[in-house]
């Protein structure tokens, strides 16, 4: 495989190919975060969620279902676990309310 030429498992955040060797880090950041959900390895997904959340080149308010889904993970069903998803959604709901709104009807109606 030649340097400029990349294979990545899931579609991209913006789906641009990458241009510098950041880009080429998180989209395989990215790669690994969608595996580790699917493997239901959820320790290693947490830590590539929140390397991703840091990155400027991310726009984390589009990915908030990631967040919502492994705040939900670990949790053991508790009211303060119940609390923390819920806050977590009006946080969400507040930086973002088209977005959520329109995920979460769907959700519910469909």
């Amino acid at each position: 495989m030649s340097s400029d030429r990349h294979a990545y498992l899931f579609a991209s955040l913006n789906d641009k190919p990458p241009r510098t060797t950041r880009q080429v880090h998180i989209r395989r950041l990215y790669d690994i975060l969608q595996l580790s959900i699917q493997r239901d390895d959820f320790v290693r997904a947490r830590r590539a969620w929140s390397i991703l959340v840091r990155c400027k080149d991310i726009n984390w308010k589009r990915m908030w279902k990631f967040g919502l889904l492994l705040l939900g993970e670990h949790a053991e069903g508790t009211p303060e676990d119940n609390d923390r998803r819920l806050e977590y959604l009006r946080i969400m709901m507040l930086q973002n309310p088209d977005n959520v709104i329109s995920s979460l009807s769907l959700a519910w109606f469909s």
